[in-house]
């Protein structure tokens, strides 16, 4: 039986002395307890979700999570790397199968970010530049180039008052993706 469409959300709940909220699990929403734990000393969240648990740097700089956690220990996670003033230079994701663990990785340069998958081998340049609020992308596809995406793709986002991207179009102008709140 088709239900139709469905409202994307969440419930969440605030904290009696604080901005902090979480959301309900199950439909039960967050104690008082549940919300202080649910937020390190500076008010970095502690879980992604349940289970996944996220790890803070001294500057409050997300240094790693683990999406995927395992009895044996043996969990996929990623790290974040950042140079003196806050940027992210790199991101590293350790994923295991049941064969080996795959890695992949980005790494942040001006203007660049350069995506290796050792799974598929797929190595990607996206280019990026700033026109005033808006963006243009390149999608540069150096090896394993997916058969259904043309290499050196062009994407133009088209930002509202809020920064937030409200339209991708495409080097045609046809549009990719349209979002507004």
């Amino acid at each position: 039986m088709h239900v139709g469409s469905q409202a994307h959300g969440r419930t969440l709940t605030r904290a009696q002395y604080s901005n902090r909220c979480l959301p309900e699990q199950n439909g039960r929403p967050p104690t008082e307890a549940e919300l202080v734990a649910g937020f390190d000393a500076n008010g970095n969240l502690r879980e992604l979700q349940a289970g996944q648990s996220l790890d803070w740097d001294l500057r409050n700089q997300l240094s790693s999570v683990r999406p995927v956690v395992r009895n044996d220990g043996n969990d996929d996670h990623e790290r974040y790397l950042y140079d003196g003033g806050g940027q992210r230079l790199r991101k590293l994701r350790s994923s295991q199968t049941n064969a080996r663990t795959l890695i992949s990785e980005v790494r942040y340069l001006p203007g660049v970010e350069i995506r290796r998958h050792d799974g598929t081998g797929e190595i990607l340049h996206v280019i990026n530049a700033s026109a005033g609020s808006n963006s243009v992308q390149v999608l540069h596809w150096v090896n394993q180039k997916p058969d259904d995406i043309a290499n050196d793709q062009v994407r133009f986002s088209l930002n509202d008052h809020l920064q937030s991207s409200a339209l991708e179009l495409d080097q045609n102008a046809d549009l990719i993706n349209q979002e507004w709140y």
